[in-house]
């Protein structure tokens, strides 16, 4: 069997990715099923071609679900238990990035020692309003530990390996003990200099853009710059993956092969990548990027040739053993994704090309390499499309486009802010070559920032798909796409096909979507604003903060609406004006306004009725027989009907009778005596169809 390594690894990639969303319960019985089909394919199907394949498959998905079930018992289980407890720690600082305040800071810590004893196990604990100190610095405090809240960034801290969250206990003194001793915690520190180094040398936003890019430090990127980046289809040039790692580790081979040989430059590159592996954290992606160059330079220097796909499935083996729940990381399933599509389109280059005539001029060159960067793009485009669909983060139409433009030029940005970073630490002497290689960076990535303002400024340039149904959709026209290719279909004849099974598909779904009222709080804030949308209706149940507008934006441009047909205003000292000129509507109202009951119909069979008490006010809405609720501060709902779904606040709620109730945030002790079902957060949208039922899809999965 032929790359046997990357057959596994990918099974384990695929087997945690899938385990993800099963009850821990059965794991166990379901590896012995797995097992069971293993043997039968090894020992049974003799005359099937595949039964190699199809036995380690299986005996991979069953080491894969043995492993997890013993991460549950022995790691993830003992640090759950931590919730609602107090303790004294030490911890080091892993990441960090600006607070609520400017003296505080948002952390991810690596315990050391717990009431004076040291930690068996390393756990990583998420902490907030941290009093602000460097990465690498070490910290004793009394904590009050808390479960992690169920939202959109739950898979990405266990991917981390952070499984609880923390708070300093009420008039808690932290003592500085100044760095942590470790290795790691000097890679730490040793990161944490360069940036500032970087920043230095380029301020403003390059410098927060060139710190992301280079060295992974986020914290000085505005959200501003990442949505830029975000809408242009260049999120991945912020975060350091395969890219970047390779474009490093490839200039320390160039420069000492051509000096010393292939092997010695082989070797110099291994080096590199061990070292930028260490001072970036090792996250996901680099990891995924470091083993495969280390196993591309490890068969050079052993004189043998390495294998891409080996090379990725090694690193999906290694990431899924060491944290199971790496496998739904949105980061690194993109990463493996992409690097799919680029080996796909190298080698359908090859086979395309491999016809051709090779060109003797310099001009043929170029196109060649033109093309062949642009097939690349295209396919991890494509590669990573069902990734992003399940993802819900949306789709840039003008990727291609942005990747061309800026990819080359990325490449060189990282090598002159390195130059810069380094050179601007070390010695002062340095300082006029840190501020040439800052020059040259910081024009760059201007050039960069550029590209990505015009390219994502383009109408239609950012589309939102999501859904269990679109994924379904995308994965059946690669389905076609590829039979198309395997039958010698003529390409013409299979672009009609795709187009027609596109609009077919449209148009089925457009057809159920029809009768679905769908509900979607905009934002996490505790009183978050409720966006309604019933065919071409659109309505805003608006309440919390002016900082909510911001939000219902987002989600009127993530469900391609682009305008409102009514606007309700909940709170009752709420500025109207500056709501009414942020949010355009046809019709506005005010809950302030009706001491009785308002009622509005912004489509055939929806219907709002608004309702203002001494201490809060009341929407109710009513379509298909079912009654969803949404309200702001308190109230007496005694002699209300039961309600069907209820949006509840930060304002306690007396009478209430419901059978879901969704807030976004846990520990409300006015919600402990009511008898329905609660969503403490991270709900998506809440889905009414006339007469056949609600369904509430949450943000994220409880994984544990």
């Amino acid at each position: 069997m032929r790359r046997a390594l990357a057959l596994v690894g990918l099974a384990a990639l695929c087997a945690q990715w899938a385990a993800a969303f099963l009850p821990s319960a059965v794991f166990l019985p379901l590896a012995a099923v797995f097992i069971c089909a293993g043997i039968a394919a090894a020992r049974l199907l003799r005359r099937w071609h595949w039964r190699r394949h199809a036995a380690a498959v299986c005996l991979t998905a069953a080491c894969m679900l043995c492993l997890r079930a013993g991460y549950f018992a022995f790691v993830l289980e003992p640090v759950r238990t931590l919730a609602g407890t107090s303790h004294m720690i030490t911890a080091t600082v892993r990441t960090a990035s600006p607070g609520y305040t400017g003296s505080t800071i948002y952390a991810t810590v690596r315990l050391t020692a717990m009431d004076g004893r040291p930690m068996p196990l390393p756990i990583s604990v998420r902490m907030a309003q941290l009093p602000a100190m460097a990465e690498g610095e070490q910290f004793s405090a009394s904590v009050d530990f808390s479960a992690l809240p169920r939202n959109r960034y739950q898979s990405w801290y266990y991917a981390q390996g952070v499984y609880v969250g923390a708070a300093l206990a009420e008039d808690a003194k932290v003592e500085f003990l100044g760095p942590a001793p470790t290795a790691a915690d000097a890679f730490l520190r040793l990161r944490a200099r360069l940036s500032r180094s970087l920043q230095q040398m380029l301020p403003g936003d390059a410098g927060g853009i060139a710190a992301a890019m280079i060295l992974g430090d986020e914290s000085g990127l505005s959200q501003q710059d990442e949505e830029v980046f975000r809408r242009a289809g260049l999120s991945h040039v912020l975060v350091v993956s395969g890219l970047h790692l390779s474009a490093v580790s490839g200039l320390g081979y160039w420069a000492v092969y051509r000096v010393a040989g292939r092997r010695a430059g082989a070797a110099a590159a291994i080096a590199v990548t061990v070292f930028l592996m260490l001072l970036l954290g090792c996250t996901a992606s680099v990891a995924r990027a470091g083993v495969a160059m280390l196993a591309l330079y490890g068969g050079m220097l052993a004189g043998r040739r390495s294998d891409a796909l080996t090379s990725l499935g090694l690193a999906a083996l290694c990431l899924c053993a060491a944290n199971p729940f790496a496998a739904v990381d949105i980061g690194m399933l993109l990463s493996f994704s992409a690097t799919l599509g680029v080996l796909a389109a190298n080698a359908g280059y090859r086979a395309v090309c491999g016809r051709w005539p090779e060109g003797e001029s310099a001009a043929r060159r170029w196109v060649h390499r033109f093309a062949q960067a642009a097939m690349v793009s295209v396919c991890a485009s494509m590669a990573t499309l069902p990734v992003l669909i399940a993802a819900g983060t949306g789709i840039s139409l003008v990727g291609l486009a942005g990747n061309l433009l800026c990819v080359p030029v990325m490449s060189l940005s990282v090598f002159l802010g390195l130059i810069c970073a380094v050179a601007g630490m070390v010695l002062p002497w340095l300082e006029p070559l840190a501020r040439l290689a800052g020059l040259g960076c910081g024009l760059s990535i201007r050039w960069m920032e550029a590209v990505a303002r015009w390219l994502g400024s383009l109408p239609g340039a950012y589309v939102y798909l999501w859904g269990a149904y679109a994924v379904g959709v995308c994965l059946a026209l690669y389905a076609l796409v590829y039979l198309a290719a395997r039958w010698h279909v003529r390409w013409w004849m299979a672009a009609l096909g795709c187009g027609a099974f596109l609009a077919l598909s449209a148009a089925v779904y457009t057809a159920a979507d029809a009768q679905v009222l769908h509900a979607y709080p905009a934002g996490s804030a505790e009183n978050a604003p409720i966006v309604l949308a019933y065919r071409d209706c659109t309505a805003v149940l608006f309440r919390g903060s002016d900082r909510g507008v911001a939000d219902v934006r987002q989600v009127l441009e993530e469900r391609g609406r682009s305008g409102i047909d009514l606007l309700v205003d909940l709170r009752s000292d709420g500025d109207r004006s500056y709501l009414a000129e942020q949010l355009p509507a046809g019709q506005m109202a005010s809950a302030a306004d009706y001491v009785l009951n308002g009622r509005f119909t912004p489509a055939p069979g929806l219907v709002i009725t608004l309702c203002r008490q001494e201490e809060g006010a009341l929407a109710c809405v009513e379509y298909g027989g079912y009654r969803l609720g949404v309200s702001v501060g308190k109230l007496m709902l005694s002699e209300y009907p039961a309600f069907d779904v209820y949006f509840g606040g930060s304002g306690a709620l007396t009478g209430l009778d419901t059978r879901a109730l969704v807030l976004s945030r846990q520990g409300r002790l006015w919600t402990d005596g009511i008898q329905a079902e609660q969503y403490p957060g991270g709900v998506r949208q809440v889905l009414v169809r006339a007469a056949a039922g609600i369904r509430i899809e949450e943000e994220s999965y409880d994984f544990a």
